[in-house]
C-alpha cells in the first residue's frame, strides 16, 4: 500500500506544481502559481518522506489533498460555464485530490499501530 501512496502522490504533486506554472503562465494567476506549488509541494515532500517518515510523509500529502479539493471544489461547483470548459483545470484537480486524499487517509489509517 506505501507503493500506491508514493506513486500517487508523485503524481499529484507533477499535477499541482504543473498546473500551478500552467495557470501563471496562461493567466498571470499568481493565486494559481502559488496554489500549485504549496499542494504539490506537500505532496512531494510526503512522498519523499515516505520510507524514513510514512506518517508524517502521508500527512503531509493528505493535506495537499486536502487543500487543493477545498480550493478548486467550490469553483468547480459555481462555475456557470458547460461542464466540457470545466474539465481543465477544476475537475481534473478535484478528481486528483480526492483520489490522493483517499489514499492517503486509507494508507494512514493502516500505519496506526505502527510507531513513528
Amino acid at each position: 500500500m506505501l507503493q500506491v501512496a508514493r506513486i500517487i502522490l508523485f503524481l499529484f504533486a507533477v499535477l499541482m506544481i504543473a498546473g500551478g506554472f500552467a495557470g501563471y503562465e496562461e493567466k498571470k494567476s499568481i493565486i494559481s502559481l502559488i496554489a500549485g506549488v504549496v499542494c504539490g509541494g506537500l505532496a512531494l515532500a510526503g512522498g519523499i518522506l515516505l520510507t524514513t517518515n510514512p506518517k508524517i510523509a502521508l500527512a503531509l500529502g493528505l493535506a495537499g489533498a486536502i487543500l487543493g479539493l477545498g480550493g478548486m471544489l467550490p469553483r468547480v461547483l459555481k462555475s456557470e460555464k458547460p461542464i466540457e470548459q470545466r474539465i481543465w483545470p477544476g475537475i481534473t484537480v478535484v478528481v486528483a485530490s480526492a483520489l490522493t486524499a483517499i489514499v492517503s487517509g486509507a494508507t494512514l489509517a493502516t500505519l496506526k499501530n505502527i510507531p513513528r
